[in-house]
This record gives C-alpha cells, sequence and structure tokens, in this order.
C-alpha cells in the first residue's frame, strides 16, 4: 500500500487525539530529488508516479480527500523504494471536500 499506515489513535485529555502513524525510513520526494543533483530517470520517476497515483486511488475509494499533495508529502522507503503518501492534517471526507 502507499499510504501510510495509521497504527493507533489515543485520546489524550478532553478533546486531544494523538495520531501514531508507521514510521517510514527514508528520504521525502524533495530530498531524494535533491540528493540526486534534480535528476531522476523517466523510468525511476514513473515507478514512483505509478505509486502516487495507487495511493490517492486508494484514499478516493475509502471516501477522503487528501488536499495537500506533494513533493514533501510523499517518502520513499529507502529499504523497499516504496512511495508512502504522508500528512493528512488536511485531509477532508470527500462530501465536505467540495471547493
Amino acid at each position: 500500500m502507499n499510504i501510510v499506515r495509521l497504527l493507533n489513535v489515543v485520546q489524550e485529555g478532553e478533546g486531544i487525539l494523538i495520531l501514531v502513524w508507521e514510521l517510514v525510513k527514508g528520504l521525502d520526494v524533495l530530498d531524494y530529488l535533491n540528493s540526486r543533483g534534480g535528476v531522476m530517470s523517466e523510468e525511476e520517476a514513473r515507478g514512483f508516479f505509478k505509486q502516487l497515483l495507487s495511493g490517492i486511488a486508494c484514499i478516493h475509494e475509502n471516501g477522503f480527500c487528501h488536499r495537500d499533495i506533494k513533493p514533501e508529502n510523499c517518502m520513499i522507503e529507502t529499504a523497499t523504494g516504496t512511495l508512502k503518501i504522508i500528512d493528512f492534517g488536511l485531509s477532508k471526507h470527500l462530501d465536505s471536500a467540495k471547493t
């Protein structure tokens, strides 16, 4: 899956929720590009883009809209080369995300 996993939700006091996400060991896409001098092969870019689209499709299929897709909100796991979408702070349910 190309979305960071939500591991736990803990209520801490009145109205405070703590979200515990999986740890993605690697770089965000912007840092990944910068570490390579801003260059990525077409084949590598195609692979990451397919993973990004797969993650977005999954988010939409579950009735949500991320609303902040950018290189800094996509992590690449070093060990597997898997792209994972992170930072759901601006996300909304599709029914309330009309603009």
